[in-house]
């Protein structure tokens, strides 16, 4: 594997998020049933309003995401990485 390094996202990573998202709820089974447009409007707003991402690469692959708001905590509210 090849060294992993990272970038905060911007809303123009909003797709990208959320096709990660959609993913991790696939994978978890979770009950939502938010489409892609849905997702890439939530995540489009989390990044406008309390909460910032950064992305995870390993050489050219976008490999996960850390959603956080910034607080009193510091909280990360998950960090899914790729199946692949």
């Amino acid at each position: 594997m090849e060294d992993l390094k990272y970038r905060f996202a911007t809303q123009k990573d909003v797709s990208l998020l959320a096709k990660m998202n959609q993913q991790l709820i696939r994978d978890e089974g979770h009950r939502n049933k938010m489409t892609l447009l849905q997702l890439e409007q939530r995540m489009s707003d989390f990044l406008r309003t309390k909460y910032a991402a950064i992305i995870v690469s390993s050489g050219n692959d976008d490999i996960g995401y850390a959603l956080y708001r910034e607080e009193a905590e510091f909280k990360i509210n998950g960090f899914p990485l790729s199946r692949e």
